[in-house]
């Protein structure tokens, strides 16, 4: 009991930038006999609670309110939770009782009540962002962005100072019926790691059938793409053997026993005929219909002229939170910025990194072409 008196005390005296618990939170009645009523906070400027356990309210809540203190965002992921009704529930209150956010939420019981959450089934992931010098409140409606993402954001403001606004974003992810992990990590490494790809579990590319009608006109331009050795991945020194990874960020139990929750996709770089094409087909739809929490392009990216081809007038995008894109080819402002443009789009975070690019000159010309032409955010 000492010794963990001891470390606890450690860690309390600590700030932290991050801090995430990933199903399981330190035990409040512990603490509450380690310290008795002796005030210990750990102090956060981010954190992220993924709902733990069965009595999250009485419990996880308790450790929430009495031993966190953030002082710039708050996530809640309810990957666990099949009640939409008992998550929206320990939403209202977090937002009645307060967590330990030192600008408290503080609400009229009206406020809380004009806020309806009419999300259910999906995996959602909820955010509390403090905002500097908002002007008003305001409610804003469901918005639904594309086949898979949803999100609704709501702007509180605090009672004892107007000018203190929350907002609470709510990120909601249909369960795909793709087969493929949702809600994970989406990789695209470096094609000379290959190493990397050990670990994870091959799909069976071949497993399914394969039933795509082709029209004659369809069929030609096919035919011309196994011809003219059109790639599926372009990389930074020309068309490189590549292969898709794909996390579950929260797999369950089940999911882990399985193996479904680290999957490695490997399709082939040249399609040699019209069933490869099919199949390269197949299994990017099934790509694009997921939602991601993060995706990462490691100095490779699709080729969005076999995509186009493949897809013809059918608007593909992989929906993510959070985009890296590696710098990866020299062509970047032609190709790679045609992938950007055409099939990402991006709810939170878009980064390049120019890590093989040595003219710091042409970096500004291709930041100021995303700007101007646009990515595929929804704003």
């Amino acid at each position: 009991m000492c010794i963990i008196r001891y470390w606890l005390e450690k860690l309390f005296r600590c700030g932290y930038k991050e801090a995430e618990f990933d199903n399981i939170i330190f035990n409040p009645v512990l603490i509450k006999l380690l310290f008795e009523n002796e005030v210990k906070e750990l102090n956060t400027s981010q954190t992220t609670l993924v709902y733990c356990i069965a009595k999250f309210e009485n419990e996880a809540m308790k450790f929430v309110k009495d031993h966190l203190k953030i002082f710039d965002k708050l996530s809640v992921e309810f990957t666990l939770c099949n009640n939409p009704e008992q998550c929206n529930g320990i939403i209202l209150n977090i937002l009645n009782e307060g967590a330990r956010l030192p600008y408290k939420i503080t609400t009229s019981t009206t406020c809380v009540s004009k806020i309806e959450f009419q999300v259910s089934h999906w995996d959602s992931v909820w955010n509390f962002d403090y905002l500097h010098n908002r002007e008003g409140v305001e409610t804003k409606q469901f918005i639904q962005y594309g086949q898979v993402m949803y999100s609704s954001s709501y702007e509180i403001a605090n009672i004892d100072d107007p000018n203190i606004i929350f907002l609470i974003d709510k990120l909601a992810m249909k369960k795909s019926k793709s087969g493929l992990p949702q809600n994970s990590l989406l990789q695209v490494p470096d094609p000379n790691r290959p190493g990397q790809a050990l670990k994870y579990k091959k799909i069976d590319i071949k497993l399914k059938s394969f039933v795509f009608s082709l029209n004659d006109d369809l069929k030609k331009k096919w035919e011309l793409a196994v011809s003219e050795r059109i790639p599926l991945f372009l990389s930074f020194n020309g068309s490189r053997e590549a292969y898709i990874l794909l996390d579950k960020l929260y797999p369950t139990n089940e999911e882990i026993a399985k193996g479904s929750c680290n999957l490695n996709l490997k399709l082939s770089l040249f399609p040699k005929n019209i069933e490869e094409m099919c199949i390269i087909r197949y299994w990017l739809d099934k790509l694009f219909r997921c939602g991601y929490d993060r995706a990462e392009f490691e100095n490779i990216i699709f080729n969005p002229v076999l995509i186009k081809l493949l897809f013809e007038n059918e608007v593909m995008e992989l929906n993510t939170k959070q985009t890296t894109l590696h710098y990866p080819i020299a062509k970047f402002e032609s190709e790679a910025m045609k992938f950007v443009k055409d099939h990402l789009k991006i709810f939170d975070k878009f980064s390049v990194e120019f890590t093989l690019y040595d003219e710091d000159s042409d970096f500004d010309g291709i930041i100021m072409d995303i700007l101007n032409d646009g990515a595929r955010f929804p704003h």
